[in-house]
């Protein structure tokens, strides 16, 4: 290849093909943020909402009418739920091109079970835990086991699905199947023994909800999410190469166990820092990466930005729906996810067995 031309002009017209897709998705992103600013309990017009953030940048004090409403109690929200959709979606598209199989979800793998398995007994045990922590850490006991057992649960799931020192990917799925299954009934005794205040907590976790969305937690999961979505985009060609198979993507000098494990490892750190935060979200995963590879094609390094945008654009968009449908009471997000992710599920498996026909 001519050093003077860094990339082969096939390339260069592929990015060309996909950047305006991008450029769309980020337009619909920011006009879906903007008008959900606007609506719930107090419904503000989108000049209001835009004079808001506009004084919320130049330094202006806040009024404590619609001001607040949009900058202090909503903007953290809708900000909150872009970087969890982003960094769930990014971690389906991931696993489905090491999978080659676009019905795999971080849930299948025991990586959402694990958090909330974590986040479950910490609810339970953590008031004898609590005692021995730093005081600066005795605030986020929840979410600290939560990631921790996302990433105890990958772990052990690796550790089992190994023959030889390889990590099977089939064997992968059925372990975290098992250990998903394995977590709900230990999930399910922390319900039988908590009160009703930890119960109900419990309840938001296996539910998700951005209710107590705040500053602090998206300065906690945003550079978390951001890290390991751009650790993941240069492992685009490796997951481009093993949709032609593991063997053939090892001739093309593709280290495929060490490429196997870097996903898993940063699909636990995506899927861990967002529901250590928000609880379980399911089907995003599964939902966005199938949508935006039907508009941009296989190729991961466009699929994983376009992901990235999709998932932030569904979440913004169903905790928008999850604060309005039963105002003024709020739907749980997990709810409104699984309302739209689980038909369209059952549509794919459809498409698959009509094609396998």
């Amino acid at each position: 290849m001519n050093p003077a031309r860094p990339f082969p002009a096939s390339s260069l017209r592929v990015r060309q093909a996909y950047v305006p897709a991008l450029v769309v998705l980020a337009a619909l992103l920011a006009l879906a943020m903007v008008v959900s600013l606007g609506v719930g309990g107090v419904r503000v017009p989108v000049p209001g909402v835009v004079r808001a953030l506009w004084a919320s940048l130049a330094g202006d004090p806040l009024a404590i009418g619609t001001d607040g409403v949009v900058v202090a109690i909503r903007l953290p929200r809708i900000l909150l739920s872009a970087v969890v959709g982003a960094g769930l979606a990014t971690a389906g598209a991931g696993l489905q091109g090491l999978f080659r199989n676009p019905l795999i979800d971080p849930t299948f793998i025991g990586a959402t079970s694990g958090a909330a398995l974590g986040a479950a007994l910490a609810i339970v045990l953590g008031h004898h835990a609590v005692l021995y922590l730093p005081e600066s850490l005795r605030s986020s006991t929840i979410s600290l086991a939560s990631m921790f057992g996302c990433f105890a649960m990958l772990q052990i799931a690796l550790s089992l699905s190994k023959v030889r020192g390889r990590v099977i990917i089939a064997q992968l799925l059925l372990v975290g199947i098992a250990l998903t299954a394995l977590a709900g009934t230990v999930i399910g005794l922390c319900v039988t023994f908590a009160d009703d205040s930890q119960a109900r907590t419990i309840t938001f976790w296996t539910l998700g909800s951005f209710g107590g969305a705040s500053f602090r937690m998206l300065a906690f999961v945003a550079p978390i999410t951001v890290a390991g979505i751009a650790l993941l985009l240069p492992m685009s060609r490796s997951l481009d190469a093993l949709t032609l198979g593991e063997g053939e993507a090892a001739h093309l000098g593709i280290r495929v166990d060490v490429i196997k494990r870097r996903v898993i490892l940063l699909v636990a750190i995506l899927v861990g820092a967002s529901v250590s935060m928000v609880g379980q979200i399911g089907f995003v995963g599964i939902v966005v990466p199938h949508l935006v590879r039907l508009v941009l094609g296989p190729r991961h390094r466009p699929l994983l930005l376009g992901s990235a945008l999709g998932g932030a654009l569904l979440l913004v968009v169903a905790d928008s729906l999850a604060r309005t449908v039963v105002l003024p009471a709020e739907l749980p997000i997990g709810i409104v996810t699984g309302a739209i992710g689980a038909p369209f599920f059952l549509s794919l498996i459809r498409q698959n067995q009509g094609a396998s026909s």
